[in-house]
């Protein structure tokens, strides 16, 4: 994705390049300012993203999150995220109104968000009546 857009920085600066004209010279530096720090930042996130210093996350701290036990969805607000050279861990604490849950906390790999864990409250409800189908069958 980074790569496409820097693509397309590119073809927009060789465009704006291509259709230069002495005197237009100023109206084309400032068309180009907001281009070239696009394509700085850009290249800095390929760069980073290439020696493996950039993490997609799939949440960040703070956000909520779902899961089902017991037959019933549960939220959760993410606490930390650690990362780990193998692995991402997402640390989840209850954010529900239950009393004697209240210190219910659990860890979570990042691969488990949209399978195990859910986004959204929706998700997790229809994860859950699909695991419920299942096992009527």
């Amino acid at each position: 994705m980074t790569k496409q857009l820097i693509q397309e920085v590119e073809q927009v600066t060789e465009r704006i390049t291509s259709d230069f004209d002495a005197g237009k010279t100023w109206n084309l530096i400032e068309k180009a300012k907001p281009y070239s720090q696009v394509y700085r930042r850009l290249r800095e996130y390929e760069n980073a993203e290439e020696e493996g210093r950039m993490v997609m996350l799939p949440c960040k701290v703070g956000d909520a999150l779902f899961c089902f036990s017991y037959r019933k969805v549960y939220p959760f607000k993410v606490r930390c995220i650690r990362i780990h050279e193998e692995r991402v861990e997402i640390e989840l604490l209850y954010a529900g109104d239950e009393e004697n849950l209240k210190f219910w906390h659990i860890t979570i790999m990042e691969q488990d968000v949209g399978s195990k864990v859910f986004l959204t409250r929706e998700e997790a409800e229809k994860a859950l009546k699909e695991m419920k189908e299942m096992e009527d069958e």
